[in-house]
């Protein structure tokens, strides 16, 4: 099923009106939404003080008579309640619901060339060996570029030591990535590709120790260590 433009735009201007007198309120202005002023309606009136400011949420196009209303709103409003008049103007996302083609494995050539900072100190070895729970967030497609952000599951071994005394463990963490590809699905650059490593610290994350799990392997007793 295909929505019809002036659906969308209907929408996202009453949702970008709401947004906009909730955040008014948060900064302390008294808020009415749908306000008769004149001949006309004001999606937000906010006021504080002796303060008053008429506010109109448009999405374009408009034509000739839709203008011609903003004037009289604005005109209404200087006249009638000393008000300043303010035109928003507000563009709906142009998001592609569509799935990219080896997206996960770019993904996951990405994070491990170069290695992510919080996954490197993990161990001396810290390998990415599989990408999933892929959930693409949006997709915005604006020639010659495809704007894609999302979240995913990185699998990783992690490895301390060498040879036979080498430690080894496998988990999973949780990223989210904003990449920009070209319109055949290659990776252009990154903007954002940030893992979740909190879980593997736990508790003692807040105290400062980052110890791996090999350091801390040792079941003998005191009189087994070399001090």
């Amino acid at each position: 099923m295909r929505i019809a433009p002036e659906i969308v735009r209907r929408h996202w201007e009453a949702a970008a009106a709401e947004q906009l007198a909730k955040d008014l309120e948060r900064k302390g202005y008294k808020v009415s939404q749908h306000e008769r002023i004149g001949d006309h309606v004001a999606d937000v009136v906010a006021r504080r003080g002796d303060e008053v400011t008429v506010y109109e949420v448009k999405a374009p196009p408009w034509d000739e008579r839709q203008a011609d209303e903003f004037v009289e709103l604005r005109d209404w409003a200087v006249r009638s309640l000393n008000a300043r008049f303010k035109l928003i103007i507000v563009t709906p996302p142009h998001e592609v619901a569509a799935e990219i083609a080896g997206l996960d494995r770019i993904l996951l050539d990405r994070l491990n060339n170069p290695l992510p900072e919080e996954l490197d100190l993990l161990s001396s070895c810290t390998e990415v060996d599989d990408v999933s729970d892929l959930e693409i967030g949006s997709i915005v497609v604006k020639p010659p570029e495809i704007h894609v952000e999302g979240n995913a599951i990185a699998h990783v071994t992690l490895q301390w030591g060498r040879g036979d005394d080498a430690a080894e463990d496998r988990e999973s963490f949780p990223f989210t990535f904003a990449l920009n590809l070209d319109t055949q699905g290659r990776l252009l650059n990154v903007e954002e590709l940030a893992v979740d490593t909190s879980a593997w610290y736990g508790d003692d994350e807040e105290d400062g120790a980052t110890e791996s799990p090999a350091s801390v392997e040792n079941s003998g007793t005191d009189d087994d260590l070399p001090f």
